[in-house]
């Protein structure tokens, strides 16, 4: 799956996701997407998420912010590939960050580990992360930014035109004026007007 703005990331991780599979070896670091509220990063890890269970991994899902786990990929069980997805990191209490990287340091370093590890949170999450454990200086940070103008009006014009419909140009740039990148606002606004 591919949505505006973001097939950078989206390839990036989808990178991260062959690598893995085909060596059987763990990712040499997590992947930290980390952005303000609103540009799509529970989004982009949902969708990272679906492209590593098509591709045949278990996942597992961390949100911080409820302290919740869920875990899919039952069919393929045995497999030994596993992609931990978690979400909200800016939220976890210090020693769970600990915890947590401190494990995936010692999976990284263990022979024949099939692990890639995407974590998500707000711009601060880097030194959080790194307060907790130094180790997490070693982790791959990758800053979601708004989305330019031409993805912002890609993200109200596809769709719309789908469904037939048109945005008159006045009302579209209004969107993108008030919207400033933001995908959350973007949606939020597009549907509004639907």
């Amino acid at each position: 799956m591919m949505f505006a703005g973001r097939g950078a990331q989206v390839q990036r991780a989808e990178r991260m996701l062959a690598a893995v599979a085909n060596s059987g070896a763990a990712a040499p670091a997590p992947m930290v997407i980390t952005g303000p509220r609103g540009v799509g990063k529970t989004v982009l890890l949902q969708v990272i998420r679906d492209e590593a269970v098509r591709r045949g991994f278990e996942t597992a899902v961390i949100l911080f912010d409820t302290r919740e786990w869920q875990s899919s990929g039952a069919g393929v069980r045995g497999r030994g590939r596993v992609a931990v997805f978690i979400d909200e990191v800016h939220e976890a209490p210090v020693d769970d960050l600990r915890t947590v990287a401190t494990a995936v340091q010692d999976l990284i370093q263990t022979p024949r580990t099939p692990l890639v590890v995407f974590l998500a949170g707000l711009p601060e999450t880097p030194e959080v992360l790194i307060s907790a454990n130094s180790f997490a200086e070693r982790f791959d940070y990758l800053p979601v930014p708004r989305l330019t103008v031409d993805a912002a009006h890609r993200v109200l014009l596809d769709p719309a035109l789908d469904l037939g419909v048109r945005w008159a140009p006045p009302a579209l740039q209004e969107v993108v004026t008030v919207a400033a990148g933001n995908p959350f606002m973007l949606q939020s606004s597009g549907m509004s007007r639907g």
